[in-house]
């Protein structure tokens, strides 16, 4: 089914997507720490 193999298609960007953006928010959360163990 064609519809199938799209909807596949979009989860697995969606889920691509959100691994970036977690990913993105740890290393801000990092940064965020370092600056503060720096005062």
């Amino acid at each position: 089914m064609h519809t199938e193999s799209s909807f596949k298609t979009l989860l697995r960007k969606l889920e691509r997507n959100a691994a970036t953006s977690v990913k993105t928010t740890e290393e801000t959360l990092c940064n965020d720490q370092e600056r503060f163990s720096a005062f």
